[in-house]
């Protein structure tokens, strides 16, 4: 495996240490210790750039090593882990040599990945800072970040199922991260020595399904020009991920049963049977029961699959992920020096995300760009634009974008009026629309005269056929 980054992790839970190990060595070399003798050893002979700290290990306070590690090593950048949340004891840990720390917590791993950079750039480590941005990257698109009880749960039950070899079924809606969870289960077992093989069945044409799963053999069909390994072949000794696995025809949901069932392939042409080790996860939106009552999906093929299952939670109800979620996207964007305002992030609170995570990443890289513009790399609320929105009209049904002022010289009579003009105009609009356009019974709920709600239809150029095609275009989204 390539090395990107030497880290030493000095922490004495197994647990806590091999989920640390898993997350950080898919792009780096890790090396781990479980007491303050085992990290003096290490450091006897090895050199580190960065080294992870546990503060209460077996053996001894590990802050005690920061004197000796900065003495051996001047360059190193050392993180403290610790539960204390005393700023006090913390700011003696800094005077002691440290770059950083990291208070223990659920999310403490995904504090860490985060962090790193940081630490990285406080210590002014010009030598390895651009390379451990882009490592840290990479990591986190393994990461299942989040705050919610069920995506604390989840993590907990990838962790759960580390060594096994059976078969995975993920269900869930578009863009609720099938797909990372496929990839972090791969993650947790020897990654980088295992192949993962993912691949979208609904994107591949129903007549070359069986070729690309299974491989064939040299002139089996007009463009055979050679012999070529199926995705099977390609996985095997590791994962292969099928991706909207509901979209396989019937006639390749029979030879993947026999795959499944005897672990041995037949290539497109073949007679001869090639065995693969291989462990499906497979992944759909749709229901499989249902499909199956519809004779449209095999029931043998989805007991074989359904042995450990997953069913992703859609974003609307896990929303105390969408802070840590903005902020992870916006470093992967950005970087250690962009950021997102509180505001922004309460902006994004407010809104339902039909699309889900893959929506929200589309939102905060659209409002990176926009920040960009600005040459101030920080994501404000004027910058956030949902899917379906223009800069012209920015308005979405159930949300309201308005220009909130975040500094005293914003403060001003002509920007608190246009606030409030804001504000009615895009709650009379939304009312207008509730009411299908009706004028007279939006006035009666309102409480106003009808004349008044005509004005209004007026200024905001409302006709009754823009608003039978907004909510057309609404419940197709729904």
């Amino acid at each position: 495996m390539q090395t990107n980054l030497r880290i030493l992790l000095v922490e004495d839970d197994e647990d806590f240490r091999s989920r640390v190990e898993a997350s950080l060595g898919v792009y780096n070399c890790v090396e781990a210790a479980s007491s303050i003798a085992q990290t003096r050893a290490l450091i006897a002979k090895k050199q580190f750039d960065l080294i992870i700290l546990d503060k209460t290990l077996t053996d001894g306070d590990g802050t005690a090593l920061l004197p000796e590690l900065r003495r051996e090593m001047p360059e190193v950048v050392i993180i403290i882990l610790t539960a204390d949340r005393n700023y006090g004891h913390v700011k003696q840990y800094m005077d002691m040599g440290a770059d950083d720390y990291v208070a223990k917590s659920e999310v403490t791993i995904s504090d860490l990945l985060l962090r790193i950079p940081v630490a990285l750039r406080h210590a002014d480590n010009d030598r390895i800072i651009s390379r451990i941005i882009e490592v840290t990257k990479k990591a986190l698109k393994h990461e299942i970040v989040g705050n919610a009880p069920s995506t604390a749960k989840l993590r907990e039950e990838i962790q759960g199922f580390r060594g096994s070899q059976s078969n995975v079924l993920i269900t869930g809606e578009s863009g609720t991260g099938k797909e990372l969870i496929a990839q972090r289960l791969h993650a947790i077992d020897k990654p980088g020595v295992r192949p993962f093989v993912a691949v979208n069945c609904s994107a591949i044409h129903e007549n070359l399904i069986e070729s690309e799963l299974f491989g064939h053999k040299k002139g089996s069909f007009t463009d055979a020009i050679d012999d070529k390994k199926g995705l099977f072949e390609l996985a095997h000794g590791g994962d292969l991920f099928l991706d909207e696995v509901a979209e396989l025809p019937l006639t390749a949901q029979a030879k993947l049963l026999r795959v499944l069932q005897d672990g041995e392939v037949r290539r497109v042409g073949g007679d001869k049977p090639i065995s693969v080790n291989v462990r499906v996860i497979a992944a759909t939106n749709k229901s499989l029961e249902q499909l199956i009552q519809k004779g449209q999906f095999r029931a043998d093929v989805f007991y074989r699959l359904n042995v450990l299952r997953f069913k992703t939670e859609p974003l609307r109800s896990r929303m105390e992920d969408i802070p840590d979620l903005a902020k992870c996207f916006v470093f992967q964007f950005g970087g250690v020096k962009a950021t997102i305002a509180d505001e922004a992030v309460a902006l994004l609170q407010g809104y339902q995300w039909p699309g889900n995570i893959r929506e929200l990443r589309n939102c905060i890289e659209r409002a990176y760009h926009f920040a960009r513009q600005r040459k101030i790399p920080r994501i404000e609320a004027r910058d956030i634009v949902m899917d379906g929105e223009t800069t012209a009209e920015p308005f979405q049904t159930g949300l309201v974008r308005l220009s909130i002022p975040t500094e005293l010289s914003a403060l001003t009579p002509q920007s608190y009026e246009k606030f409030m003009a804001d504000a009615e105009r895009h709650y009379l609009r939304q009312a207008i629309e509730i009411c299908q356009g009706d004028s007279l019974k939006t006035a009666a709920k309102l409480g106003v005269g009808r004349s008044t709600i005509f004005k209004k239809m007026r200024e905001l150029k409302l006709t009754r056929a823009k608003i039978e095609e907004s909510l057309a275009r609404r419940d197709l989204t729904n």
